[in-house]
């Protein structure tokens, strides 16, 4: 990849540090947690669904899947391939390119901060506030697309 920048590197490491992070709270869980834990709750917030503590490693594993994923995406993908809403300027290129690779690592970033959050409420048995989590969730993603859209647009109609 020819664009990948300092703040791109901390932000993917950031990323790859929650889900980590994700999985040392499932398996803190998963030694102090009971043989039996509530696995799913109803939009009441009543535990409906029930497991062993080890289904905490779900969420880990599938964001692990799903960052690596991006990061092979963002690492072995070249930028021609990347499906932007407008022609890329050559002269512009690069500028429009590296917005959109911040794109690719905020989103990386903003779907390990659920992950952990979600392990965090599932070690602890409690939904209070995953409503409020997956609406920010959703409007960080959806802000973060519309930003780098316009943002490499502009940048791609630049003289």
């Amino acid at each position: 990849m020819k664009i990948y920048t300092k703040t791109h590197k901390i932000i993917e490491m950031a990323a790859w540090l929650m889900i980590v992070a994700s999985y040392a709270v499932a398996i803190y869980g998963i030694h102090t947690l009971p043989s039996k834990i509530a696995i799913h709750f109803n939009a009441a917030g009543e535990a409906d669904g029930y497991g062993a503590p080890t289904t905490l490693l779900l969420m880990p594993v599938i964001m692990t899947f799903c960052l690596g994923i991006i990061s092979l995406v963002a690492h072995r993908c070249p930028e021609e391939s990347f499906n932007v809403p407008f022609k890329v300027n050559e002269k512009n290129s690069d500028k429009v390119y590296t917005t959109i690779y911040t794109m690719i690592y905020l989103v990386e970033l903003e779907i390990a901060l659920f992950a952990l959050y979600i392990t965090i409420t599932s070690c602890f048995q409690t939904v209070k506030g995953i409503w409020i989590a997956l609406v920010i969730f959703i409007a960080a993603l959806t802000a973060t697309i519309i930003w780098s859209t316009v943002k490499a647009s502009k940048q791609n109609k630049e003289d």
